[in-house]
């Protein structure tokens, strides 16, 4: 299996943190003119792959109700990502506050240790505390939903249901019925979730009534394999379900949900918004299906506003909401791409999207300074645990009082996982990243 690596983009992190540190004074500045409000719960939505440029465009025409009750409400701009941007670093860092240098997980597959093959990075690779284990231990509670690398499983207090938990229940639908499959580290911590989890992804009646656009497979060109469009469609309603059954179990100090569904759709369906100037003789299809790649781009972008709705009702005005991606998206550099007509390889792409509304969150839009490093910082100072001095990022001063003293580390003590056995959802998450074209 070779990799295809994407090389580094220079990137100047000091100019970012003088962003950053300008956007604090004008944040603060509005946090100041605000009673401090008692403190409530946290809810943190990661949408891998939403591009800002899309959002503005869909919010303008008012197809996004949910995002932009979230931007009318509180702060919303670009979140600036690093490069090479590939998710599983990106999220690992969003989720750390520290670089991939630093968390260790650089890419999503790296060299066994027999030096013969590969295998997918997991949660034993990740060499620091990780949001979810700051403040478990800090004595809250979390909820942690398919966050990218969380198998195996960490023992945290409250629940974490891995990233592997859905590819797993695919492998085990496609197996032969004469097979039995081997023996595996549960997908969940607890333990006792791993049933209720199943129950959910098999259970029908859909959170939205959008239909999945994909599900007549005949209509769309073959190479953009509308099949296992079908089923990131009905992934992300699975994983938002999980969610809202992890809040309504145990209503977390902190939940921490991953959708990656607008990624998966954007690679194929990109090519629909945009094409870049000058490729649009190379355009593989006709108009007809671009229009109709356009439509479904769209069309998937409401759906997860749906589904964000659907678990953001559920917090209040003394809850902090943020909703972060890690990238955007634009057209290929090379002409003629007929399966993954979008992809994310230059500063183009660079920047996600943050939103997010709360006590002492302001109402402004930003332009810049938040990077993804800030992410963990800033919740943690939300939640009143100071952050460290070891992270890469700064708490943005969404809040009226004072900032916190930091600590040398939190990266203490050991964390306690699962047993690290193959979980038997390897080779479907190897199959999608094929797909993707991210290994071959």
């Amino acid at each position: 299996m070779r990799v295809n690596r994407l090389q580094p983009r220079p990137h100047t992190r000091q100019s970012l943190m003088l962003l950053a540190g300008l956007l604090c004074v004008v944040l603060f500045s509005f946090g100041c003119e605000r009673d401090s409000p008692e403190r409530g719960r946290v809810v943190l939505v990661g949408l891998d792959g939403v591009s800002p440029r899309l959002v503005d465009y869909l919010m303008a025409r008012g197809a996004l109700p949910n995002f932009s009750r979230l931007a009318k409400a509180g702060v919303f701009g670009p979140l600036r990502s690093e490069g090479p941007l590939f998710s599983p670093r990106i999220w690992n860092s969003i989720a750390t506050g520290k670089s991939p240098e630093k968390h260790g997980i650089e890419f999503f597959v790296t060299q066994r240790a027999s030096g013969t093959g590969l295998r997918l990075f997991d949660s034993t690779d990740r060499r620091v505390h990780a949001l979810w284990n700051i403040v478990s231990d800090a004595g809250l509670e979390v909820g942690v939903v398919n966050w990218w690398n969380t198998y195996p499983p960490e023992k945290i207090n409250g629940a974490m249901v891995s990233d592997h938990v859905l590819p797993r229940a695919v492998a085990e639908r496609t197996q032969m019925a004469d097979e039995s499959p081997e023996a595996a580290t549960p997908c969940c911590f607890p333990i006792s979730w791993e049933n209720r989890v199943g129950l959910l992804i098999e259970r029908e009646g859909p959170l939205t009534a959008f239909a999945d656009p994909f599900a007549d497979e005949t209509v769309w060109p073959p190479l953009w394999q509308p099949k296992r469009l079908s089923h990131v469609f009905a992934e992300d309603d699975a994983i938002m379900r999980m969610a809202i059954d992890v809040d309504e179990q145990l209503q977390p100090d902190l939940l921490m949900v991953f959708l990656p569904g607008i990624d998966r759709v954007s690679h194929r369906l990109w090519g629909g918004f945009e094409i870049r100037e000058g490729h649009e003789d190379a355009w593989p299809y006709g108009e007809a299906e671009r229009r109709m790649a356009r439509e479904a781009l769209f069309e998937y972008y409401e759906y997860t506003d749906a589904l964000l709705g659907q678990l953001i009702d559920r917090y209040g005005k003394n809850d902090l909401v943020m909703v972060v991606s890690d990238h955007g998206f634009e057209s290929p550099h090379r002409p003629g791409i007929a399966e993954n007509t979008g992809t994310h390889v230059s500063e183009e792409a660079i920047d996600g999207v943050l939103f997010a509304r709360g006590p002492g969150v302001p109402h402004l839009r930003f332009e810049g300074g938040v990077s993804i490093y800030d992410v963990t910082p800033t919740i943690l100072s939300w939640l009143g645990i100071p952050p460290a001095l070891d992270m890469d990022g700064r708490s943005v001063a969404f809040l009226k009082s004072a900032p916190l003293k930091l600590v040398a580390t939190h990266d203490v003590g050991s964390i306690d996982r699962l047993e690290a056995v193959p979980s038997g959802a390897e080779e479907e998450i190897i199959m999608q990243l094929r797909g993707l074209g991210y290994i071959e």
